[in-house]
């Protein structure tokens, strides 16, 4: 990432970090209502506390959006836990667009297109990097099986 979309994604993160879970408990009502698969996931009583996780994975992406290296792993093993829920890249695709969808909603008097390429550039890595970390846990489930 360069300097400018850096600077845009640490301006529009900025925007919401006051809300900070509460934000993204919204945007994963949002997720559940858009993808009803997801809802038994992430059942009523766990989203304040996943809301917290996940907005620290927010924040740590941000922070790390020009070392995105340095989050392949923990990100990976995100993928392993989503794909023991039984989450596709569907699920994950779905999530990364309302996601979106709530980042503009959030910035809607600064949004441009800017800030849409930018933040779908962030979270599209983020979505590879999860989905490997899913497909090598399939991978492993497949061959303990196969033993």
């Amino acid at each position: 990432m360069n300097h400018t979309q850096l600077d845009i994604l640490r301006s529009s993160f900025a925007s919401i970090e006051p809300c900070g879970a509460a934000f993204v408990s919204h945007a994963m009502q949002r997720v559940c209502q858009a993808r009803p698969n997801i809802a038994p996931h992430w059942p009523e009583h766990i989203i304040p506390r996943a809301s917290q996780r996940l907005f620290d994975t927010l924040r740590a992406l941000v922070q790390h959006a020009d070392r995105f290296h340095t989050l392949e792993e923990p990100l990976r093993v995100l993928g392993a836990r989503s794909e023991a829920m039984g989450l596709t890249t569907a699920d994950l695709l779905g999530a990364k667009d309302e996601m979106l969808r709530c980042l503009r909603d959030a910035n809607m008097h600064t949004w441009t297109w800017q800030h849409h390429h930018t933040w779908a550039l962030l979270l599209d890595a983020c979505v590879a990097a999860v989905v490997a970390g899913a497909a090598a846990a399939r991978e492993r489930t497949q061959h303990a099986t196969a033993a």
